[in-house]
């Protein structure tokens, strides 16, 4: 048997407990119950460079310029449309590079030309681009076998700098007597030709060829030769097409 005798120290320690539980207790509770943000940023020392990743990828019924290219990375980070570091381009059926199609990393700006000629003064001896509307515009692309528009607005600056340069480029297209019909449409009092054609932007040159238009819209320097070129090499890829069709030897168009 044993025997137990209060003391005075003994009840001293055991009040002293009962109030430290007592106080850790509710501290806890308090804290538990309280919320708080805390943020903290950490520099990635890694001193390798970033990774280069090279891909290729064929797409046979979309067109390269309208395609976007998104990155999700594992940690949940997404950067959408970073279209301006890919190189775009149209390739023939042997994999060779035909027309760039997208942006370099560094944008380039496009040439324009400037001219002593006002538009009034090159409409001297004659208007050699066309202008359309809305009732001559789907019988105009059908009746010729190709056909350069320029979708315009008449108060956008660049549509302005680029009238003296299209009715120089018509001009030559005519007295060099290559086979395409140069054309103007006033977006603004053909609304809704425009609107229905899907024009969103101003210049916006388009070619149209067997009465249908053939992606994507010319996006090169706006002068007489960079027009010119562009126009020649198009009316020789579609005497090629057309003379493959006629020996049975056509090669699908990749991009």
């Amino acid at each position: 048997m044993k025997l137990k005798q209060a003391t005075n120290l003994g009840a001293i320690m055991s009040l002293f407990c009962i109030t430290t539980m007592a106080v850790l207790f509710l501290s806890e509770t308090y804290a538990f119950t309280q919320t708080s943000l805390i943020t903290n940023i950490a520099m990635d020392d890694n001193p390798e460079a970033q990774i280069r990743l090279n891909f290729n990828i064929t797409m046979l019924d979309l067109h390269c310029d309208f395609v976007s290219v998104d990155v999700l990375d594992s940690l949940g980070t997404n950067r959408q449309n970073i279209t301006k570091n890919i190189e775009k381009w149209q390739i023939d059926g042997d994999g060779m590079r035909r027309v760039f199609s997208g942006r370099n990393r560094e944008v380039r700006e496009l040439a324009h030309e400037e001219h002593e000629e006002t538009l009034e003064q090159l409409h001297s001896n004659g208007v050699h681009a066309i202008p359309l509307t809305k009732d001559t515009f789907e019988n105009f692309v059908s009746e010729n076998d190709a056909v350069f528009v320029n979708f315009f607005a008449p108060w956008c600056v660049w549509c302005q700098r680029l009238h003296p340069t299209w009715e120089k480029f018509a001009e030559q297209m005519e007295s060099e007597r290559v086979d395409i019909r140069v054309a103007t449409i006033d977006c603004i009092a053909e609304m809704d030709l425009c609107r229905k054609v899907g024009i969103r932007a101003f210049p916006s040159l388009r070619w149209y060829e067997d009465g249908s238009h053939v992606q994507p819209d010319y996006k090169q320097d706006r002068t007489v030769s960079a027009l010119a070129g562009f126009t020649k090499r198009k009316r020789d890829m579609s005497q090629k097409h057309r003379s493959m069709l006629a020996d049975g030897k056509v090669r699908g168009i990749k991009s």
